[in-house]
């Protein structure tokens, strides 16, 4: 799932079947704009028992990265 505020983006991760969330403008970055589509889907009824903020500066990340993230979540070992 994609946040975003632009149009171009929306439009190019639709282009490759991805899902996007358009948000407020009015959001000063990238977790702001996380935590507004959060914020949403709970009220919406859904339920996350871990969301990552990747975000788009970070254009190396692989899948692999995300997936250890999640485990250290999941394992416990991580208190927030």
């Amino acid at each position: 799932m994609v946040a975003t505020d632009h149009e171009e983006i929306k439009a190019a991760v639709e282009e490759f079947g991805g899902h996007v969330v358009m948000t407020d403008p009015a959001c000063e970055n990238g977790t702001e704009r996380c935590l507004e589509v959060l914020n949403t889907l709970k009220a919406a009824g859904e339920h996350f028992d871990i969301v990552v903020n990747i975000q788009g500066d970070e254009p190396f990340i692989e899948a692999h990265h995300i997936d250890e993230v999640v485990r250290v979540f999941l394992s416990g070992w991580v208190c927030v």
